[in-house]
């Protein structure tokens, strides 16, 4: 038994002898590498992709206060050649984003200078570029004739139908703007003269043929960009086929969605494919739509322009004191279905009271929760992209002399034959 017993426990070990030898023999030499440990090579370092403009810009968005946001879609009017310090005051404390120039507020190029040179000083500590805007059409819708030499309506160029000429005829008046510091033009009309009746178009259109508006339309707008200024095209969903003003009352239109699809939409559908940045929609009562005007209609905004035809970039309202809207609406109010619906920057361009009660109800209205955060930073980032722009195109494009603008009036208007 004794004997027994040691061969047990010799054979044990030999065992863990021999395991012990085989631990710390070359064996493990020669397991392959991916047995051993990791290499410790370094990997190559990944590098981060430089962010897009929207990603900083989203970026800018959340570092910007709840008023910085809010007054970035309302744009004003002034009352005189000077701005008054209440006005300034709309612009340096409630952050106004733009203000649009009228026949009231242009003298000569001195005043203009100075009056626009006091608006950027007022917007000096805000964190995004005023936009200075103007209704320079050409004919009898000219704010600057009584400084630069007027050019012919739009409708002439539609009687020549040469993209070339309303390329220049474009440009030209890029550099009217430019030399007086404006950077946006609320131009060109893209309605249809489609009614002989019409009381408030008539030749501000290009034309009565929607192929030709939509084409000499194209034109105008990349000339107005090639001389730095934005272009907004006017009026969504088309004003052409109306016979009341609606500086003075709601025009109603009785046509159908595809009747608009034939005619009036064609001029809007070629300058989104073009790249317009922005778009004014008028106070217009589509029967077959909405009940509503287009300015405050969802259906109409968000509904027909965005998302049927893929508009992309900054939607005005025209003027919300006229009569269309102030006759029929309280202007505070229609101001925050006009956001709500899809709109960007609502005009407002007589008086500061109707202002300061459009800020107040845009802002009640998000405390409430009528207007959330989420869709209020998507109309700051459009604005804010459209504003990059106008930055852009100061870089770009030089401020032509005085004598340089007018050489070009005059050039321009011997090709329209209107010089001999």
């Amino acid at each position: 038994m004794r004997n027994t017993l040691l061969l047990r426990i010799f054979i044990i070990i030999s065992i863990l002898l021999l395991l012990v030898t085989v631990g710390c023999s070359p064996l493990k030499d020669k397991l392959p590498e991916s047995a051993e440990e990791p290499s410790k090579v370094p990997s190559e370092p990944v590098e981060n992709p430089e962010p897009t403009v929207e990603e900083i810009m989203k970026e800018r968005i959340m570092e910007m206060t709840l008023e910085e946001k809010l007054g970035q879609m309302v744009m004003i009017g002034i009352g005189g050649f000077t701005a008054t310090e209440e006005e300034l005051s709309l612009i340096s404390e409630n952050k106004i984003g733009g203000v649009i120039l009228f026949q009231r507020n242009i003298k000569d190029a001195d005043q203009v200078w100075k009056l626009i040179n006091s608006l950027i000083a007022a917007n000096e500590g805000n964190p995004l570029p005023l936009i200075i805007g103007v209704d320079e059409e050409g004919g009898r819708v000219s704010r600057l004739s009584g400084i630069y030499g007027n050019l012919p309506p739009a409708a002439e160029l539609g009687e020549k139908d040469d993209p070339d000429l309303s390329y220049s005829y474009g440009a030209v008046q890029a550099s009217k703007l430019r030399n007086l510091g404006f950077n946006l033009n609320f131009s060109p009309v893209l309605d249809v003269s489609s009614n002989p009746s019409n009381p408030v178009i008539g030749n501000r259109a290009i034309s009565s043929d929607p192929y030709v508006a939509e084409r000499i339309g194209n034109s105008l707008i990349k000339g107005l960009m090639s001389g730095g200024i934005v272009p907004v095209g006017k009026h969504f969903p088309g004003h052409g086929d109306t016979t009341v003003d609606s500086h003075l009352t709601l025009p109603r239109i009785t046509k159908n969605i595809e009747d608009l699809y034939t005619l009036e939409l064609i001029p809007f559908i070629g300058a989104i494919e073009a790249g317009i940045p922005a778009i004014m929609v008028g106070h217009l009562l589509v029967e077959d739509i909405d009940s509503l005007p287009a300015t405050v209609s969802e259906k109409m905004i968000n509904g027909l322009l965005r998302e049927k035809l893929g508009f992309k970039g900054v939607v005005f309202s025209d003027d919300m004191t006229m009569g269309a809207i102030a006759e029929n609406y309280e202007i505070a109010p229609a101001v925050v279905d006009f956001i709500r619906a899809g709109g960007d920057i609502a005009l407002i361009c007589h008086r500061v009271q109707p202002v300061n009660e459009a800020l107040e109800k845009i802002k009640n209205s998000y405390m409430e929760g009528s207007l959330v955060e989420e869709d209020i930073n998507k109309h700051v980032l459009r604005i804010m992209l459209l504003k990059n722009d106008i930055e852009g195109n100061l870089d770009k494009v030089d401020v032509p002399e005085a004598a340089e603008v007018e050489f070009l009036i005059e050039e321009l208007l011997k090709k329209m034959g209107d010089m001999q």
